[in-house]
């Protein structure tokens, strides 16, 4: 400081964190704190920060470089010396059966060392530890099977091998395995060859079913799925058919029957999904298409809709026109009729924005539509209604008409 005042050295803030460099306040002499590692930076930059005793400061950065001390860490901390790469020193390939037994070893042996003589252990990856299949021995790094295999499900899997040295450093490498096919045998649980079978329908008649067949007709369809290993195997629906509610399996006979009732104007086939499981835990599955015949409007099974409530039609000729200064009560010339082919009675209502609109309602037992609020021709010179047939089985039909 030109005018005499003492001054003080200190390293910027971010130095001070990072731990590697500390400076002497009075002489400013810069000395290490902290473990260098060529191989990570081979320099650093740091910030010289002087303070007079009148509150000035002035700063500078210097840069410092990190040389190569190839292999000796006087400073403890060159990384020439961490735990090499991770190697299989087991020449066997990686191959293994897919029936291999549980602690069957898998020819790879991971094998690294550390330059400074430190101790060495192994360890495979967290994916791998998850996946189940495999295991490593800490101190010799001999892998070995812990889990099923599955030619079919997987021909190769890859591991990972972690090695850490007692200093801390750690390398690793991956390793593939090859899954050979076991044909069939399964000493090892593993294989899949004696999984069950394809589902397959063991009745030879067509599919077909009419459509007003009664509750528990057979819909000749037998499912018939096999293990080659002699488990047992049951049979189920898929959830969704089972929800449609239209049929329905024995889970011993594989015989599919009918639960529910169908319509061939609604749906001339179906298709359901057979699920064979084994007492192994194996499934398969298959789908099969039924047809559903038209019945020519009989309804022995209650099933079919030939016998709806037909469409709604007015049954007066004269033309739907009204004057807007009509009477309340006014008829206005439309007169639904819907007739149901079994004969059931069928009765009539407007659609609920009709009834809210307020100007029209309809007999519902002669379909007849009169006037009950008032009209404006310029507001509107003309009104559309819908009338809805509804027989006494529950089945509905429905029309518009215009009203001018």
């Amino acid at each position: 400081d030109p005018d005499g005042d003492e001054v003080t050295y200190a390293l910027s803030q971010a130095d001070i964190d990072a731990g590697l460099f500390d400076i002497d306040a009075t002489t400013g002499v810069v000395t290490l704190i902290g473990n260098l590692d060529h191989d990570t930076a081979d320099s650093h930059s740091i910030t010289i920060i002087a303070t007079s005793t009148d509150g000035s400061t002035s700063e500078a950065s210097f840069d410092i470089t990190v040389t190569d001390a190839d292999g000796s860490t006087p400073g403890g901390g060159d990384t020439d010396n961490d735990v090499g790469p991770v190697t299989d020193s087991n020449a066997v390939d990686n191959t293994i059966s897919e029936n291999a037994e549980i602690g069957t070893v898998v020819n790879i042996t991971g094998l690294a060392v550390d330059p400074d003589g430190d101790d060495v252990t192994y360890a495979l990856s967290q994916a791998d530890i998850d996946a189940g299949l495999f295991e490593i021995d800490a101190t010799t790094g001999v892998v070995t099977l812990i889990g099923n295999l599955d030619h079919d499900t997987a021909d190769s899997h890859s591991i990972t091998i972690i090695a850490t040295s007692t200093d801390g450093s750690t390398s690793q490498e991956s390793f593939d395995i090859t899954v050979t096919d076991a044909d069939g045998s399964t000493p090892g649980g593993g294989d899949t060859d004696n999984d069950v079978g394809p589902v397959t329908d063991s009745n030879a008649a067509e599919n077909t079913l009419s459509e007003n067949a009664e509750i528990g007709s057979v819909v000749n369809i037998t499912g018939l799925a096999t293990d080659p290993d002699g488990d047992e195997v049951t049979y189920a629906l898929s959830q969704a058919d089972i929800d449609a509610g239209l049929f329905d399996i024995d889970a011993t006979t594989g015989v599919v029957t009918l639960i529910g009732n169908l319509d061939h104007d609604t749906a001339d086939s179906h298709s359901i999904t057979i699920i064979a499981t084994s007492t192994d835990g194996s499934t398969s599955e298959a789908s099969f298409d039924i047809t559903v015949t038209d019945a020519d409007g009989s309804t022995p099974g209650g099933g079919d809709t030939d016998n709806d409530v037909g469409p709604v039609t007015d049954s007066n000729a004269a033309e739907n026109t009204l004057s807007e200064n009509a009477e309340i009560g006014a008829v206005v010339n439309i007169t639904g009729l819907a007739t149901d082919p079994d004969g059931d009675d069928v009765t009539y209502a407007l659609s609920q924005a009709d009834i809210d609109a307020g100007l029209f309602a309809i007999d519902a037992t002669t379909g007849v539509v009169t006037l009950i609020g008032n009209l404006d021709h310029e507001v509107a010179d003309s009104h559309s209604i819908t009338i809805i047939a509804t027989s006494t089985d529950g089945l509905t039909s429905q029309e518009s008409f215009d009203i001018t």
